[in-house]
C-alpha cells in the first residue's frame, strides 16, 4: 500500500533547537505505522513542494524563531487558516516554510491538507545541544502526532 501521509522533520542537526525536527520524525519513524512515509529534510524551500506531491495529508515539523515562549508548540492547520502574519520557522536552512506555501498556493500545488507542528526554540547556535525547554516539549509534541496520525491513518 502506497502511503497517504508525509511527515517531513525539517531542520539543521547540528544547529541547536533547529533539530527538533528531524529528531521529532526520527522517533516517530522507530515504530512505523502503514500508510505513513516519515522523511527528514535538512531545509525547507522549493524542495518541499516535490516531497509532497501525490500525498493527501502532510505534517511538517520544524522549530520556530522564538516569540517568548521556548517550547510552546503551534499547531497550523493550513486547510482551515492561513500563517500567521510573521510567522517564521528557523530560517537556518534557506527558503522555509512560509515562502514554499506561498510558492505551493500560487502553483496550485499545496497538498489537500498541510498541517505544520512549529516548536518555538530558543539557540540555534552551531554545534549547541537541544535546549531544556525545547527538549522537554518532546514527549508533548510525539504524542500530539501520535494522535494526529491516528485520525488520518
Amino acid at each position: 500500500m502506497n502511503p497517504h501521509v508525509l511527515v517531513i522533520g525539517l531542520g539543521n542537526p547540528d544547529r541547536g533547537d533547529d533539530a527538533l525536527g528531524r529528531e521529532a520524525a526520527r522517533r516517530l519513524a522507530e515504530n512505523p505505522q502503514p500508510g505513513i512515509k516519515i522523511i527528514q529534510r535538512d531545509g525547507g524551500g522549493l524542495g518541499l513542494l516535490d516531497d509532497w506531491n501525490g500525498y493527501n495529508t502532510v505534517l511538517l515539523l520544524d522549530a520556530a524563531a522564538p516569540c517568548g515562549q521556548p517550547g510552546h508548540i503551534h499547531r497550523i492547520n493550513l486547510s482551515e487558516q492561513k500563517l500567521p502574519p510573521g510567522f517564521s520557522s528557523n530560517s537556518t536552512h534557506g527558503l522555509g516554510i512560509a515562502e514554499a506555501v506561498q510558492m505551493a498556493t500560487a502553483l496550485g500545488r499545496l497538498p489537500p491538507q498541510l498541517i505544520i507542528y512549529a516548536v518555538e526554540g530558543k539557540s540555534f547556535d552551531f554545534g549547541a545541544p537541544l535546549t531544556p525547554k525545547v527538549a522537554a516539549a518532546m514527549p508533548e509534541l510525539l504524542s500530539r502526532l501520535h494522535e494526529e496520525l491516528a485520525q488520518h491513518s
